[in-house]
């Protein structure tokens, strides 16, 4: 097979206690998972430490409304912790992995959902992001002075423009608006706050938001998009999408499908990450692992499966079926058996309703792979070389169990392979999974962020961080200012080693005459040095790369920069940023990796 250039996503979704209809009925899983903190953060420490991307958690604002006869055996979605308040304590806890949550767009209001998810990304550092969804559970309606639903189309209509809301919030303050400067006794400059004055057909919002601009400029925006009004809303806002896929061939067409038309919308393939679901069942063969399927199926009650088929199909009344006959043809449309990309893979083969129901019960509507690691990774590795996804959400169907399993046995394989990272390269959400950091919508034209690539491990970029936060504290910059500039660093010397051959990177606070200030130098052997250095330095004063304002004009005295190429030795480009008089300077040299 063909490989990518760039390497595997991974999300773990958690359901509290597996993703199994009847996973809590297994002894491997946390029978009080929906109210146990402890389980979370474990989840999390096991995910973090095989370098998963993100965490994954979906939400209702509702318990299931239905059969209490079925539903007193089936616990999911009936008590379990809000999930942003769950994702800022695993937040203390962690320190690399993503934290993503759904809330939706029905039954909130932007202000508030901003608000939330500007809070999680400066809480966590940068690693948050937000699951648009419209609800499927028609029950939350009743809960928010409603007697029902919005509409499909009314529905989408409102998520695009509370989307456009809740990121017009987002960018209230410019990067660098918080000056906190005691000398002069100003905290923010004014020139830097944005009134959004919002008004259309289903909001009306005039800002700005009394949360700074989140580190990652927008949490990373994730949405499903199984119907068609659903893949038009993900083409325009949607940053990661993992929409039910089953067949190879259905996987490309969707992922071609989709990334062609988010070009309508201006954006290119690289701002889309395309992660359906997948349900791993791992044994010694394949024959062990039919069995513990056939295991868990075995838990399933009838009228849970009964329950959880009627959802499925949008709440049909199917309770006088027999589970060992097939589905009545005038229960449901052959159009919406084919049609429907959640369902159509149920009606396969006319299996009976009991068939039905446990096909389903696996993993409610995404993708099974079921063998031996080696198996499993095969089939993985052949959906990503083949460009039908980009990663996936690991759903184990049994927690903690199913994770650890996974960790331990499917997580070697991928990174054997270099189909998935042994180590974090980037520090925010956005940095890991190769997602450029959207600029203000109140940045010049010219002040677009730059993408977020992958890095080659000869440079040790947590050393790159740390060596610049040293230097620019001893230089004398605010606290503020130290955060600007080791963002700015961290980019500049990415981007260089990834474009190069090899390369060093030397950071030193610097003295010259009455000034302070940091120096900057990147050699490297490759091409293209030159053109990131400019990009990032050349005619920006504020938004990104070293041109972030470091304060003002007052405190920005000089830029110093230069660009030296001598054959066979490579380029070296040199950036002093200088701040104010003071300390004596100190070297801090950066460790290369062989």
């Amino acid at each position: 097979m063909t490989r990518r250039k760039d390497q595997m996503r991974l999300g773990a979704f958690f359901h509290p206690t597996g993703h199994h209809v009847a996973a809590w009925l297994d002894q491997g899983s946390q029978i009080d998972a929906g109210t146990n903190f402890g389980h979370y953060v474990q989840l999390a420490q096991t995910a973090e430490k095989a370098k998963f991307d993100l965490i994954f958690l979906a939400d209702a604002i509702a318990t299931r409304d239905g059969n209490l006869k079925a539903l007193r055996r089936w616990p999911q979605y009936m008590a379990y912790f809000d999930p942003v308040t769950l994702l800022a304590g695993l937040a203390a806890v962690t320190r690399n992995i993503g934290l993503v949550s759904t809330a939706t767009t029905s039954f909130n209001e932007p202000y508030h959902v901003a608000r939330k998810f500007a809070t999680l990304d400066h809480i966590s550092g940068g690693r948050s992001g937000w699951n648009v969804v419209t609800s499927s559970n028609a029950s939350e309606a009743f809960n928010f002075g409603r007697d029902a639903h919005y509409g499909h189309s009314e529905r989408y209509e409102r998520a695009t423009e509370f989307v456009k809301v809740v990121k017009g919030l987002w960018d209230s303050w410019d990067d660098d608006a918080f000056v906190r400067d005691r000398a002069s006794s100003m905290y923010f400059d004014p020139e830097k706050l944005h009134y959004l004055n919002h008004k259309d057909k289903h909001f009306s919002v005039r800002g700005p938001l009394n949360v700074a601009r989140p580190p990652q400029g927008y949490p990373v925006i994730f949405q499903a998009s199984a119907s068609d009004t659903g893949k038009e809303l993900a083409a325009q806002i949607a940053e990661v999408i993992f929409t039910p896929l089953h067949e190879l061939e259905q996987a490309q067409r969707f992922y071609r499908e989709l990334k062609d038309h988010a070009a309508q919308y201006g954006r290119s393939d690289d701002d889309i990450v395309i992660m359906p679901g997948l349900n791993v069942v791992i044994a010694a063969s394949e024959a062990d692992a039919d069995e513990k399927i056939r295991y868990l199926q075995s838990l399933i009650h009838p009228d849970v499966g009964k329950e959880l088929l009627s959802t499925a199909l949008g709440g049909l009344d199917i309770s006088a079926c027999d589970i060992e006959q097939p589905l009545p043809d005038h229960i449901i449309s052959q159009e919406e058996r084919k049609n429907n990309s959640r369902v159509a893979y149920l009606f396969k083969g006319k299996p009976t309703l009991r068939q039905m129901y446990e096909n389903f019960g696996v993993g409610r509507g995404q993708r099974t792979l079921k063998g031996t690691p080696s198996s499993i990774v095969d089939q993985m590795e052949k959906w990503f070389v083949s460009r039908g996804v980009d990663g996936y959400l690991i759903q184990p169907p049994i927690l903690p169990a199913g994770l650890d399993e996974f960790v331990e046995k499917i997580i070697p394989e991928l990174q054997n392979r270099g189909l998935f990272r042994t180590e974090y390269t980037g520090r925010t959400l956005r940095e890991n999974l190769g997602l450029r950091r959207p600029a203000s919508m109140y940045a010049s034209s010219g002040d677009t962020a730059p993408a977020a690539l992958p890095v080659r491990s000869d440079v040790d970029l947590i050393a790159v961080r740390e060596a610049a936060r040293t230097a620019a504290a001893d230089a004398g910059f605010s606290l503020v200012n130290q955060t600007k500039l080791v963002t700015a660093v961290s980019e500049l010397a990415r981007n260089a080693v990834v474009h190069g051959g090899g390369g060093e990177v030397h950071i030193n606070s610097v003295q010259q005459g009455s000034l302070r200030g940091v120096r900057l130098v990147v050699t490297d052997q490759g091409p293209g040095i030159e053109d990131i250095a400019q990009a990032l330095t050349d005619g920006h004063t504020t938004g990104r790369g070293l041109g972030l304002g470091l304060g003002g004009a007052k405190r920005l005295v000089n830029n110093d920069f230069t660009i030296e190429s001598a054959p066979g030795q490579g380029t070296t480009v040199t950036i002093a940023m200088w701040a104010t008089p003071g300390l004596t300077p100190i070297q801090a040299r950066l460790p290369v990796r062989s």
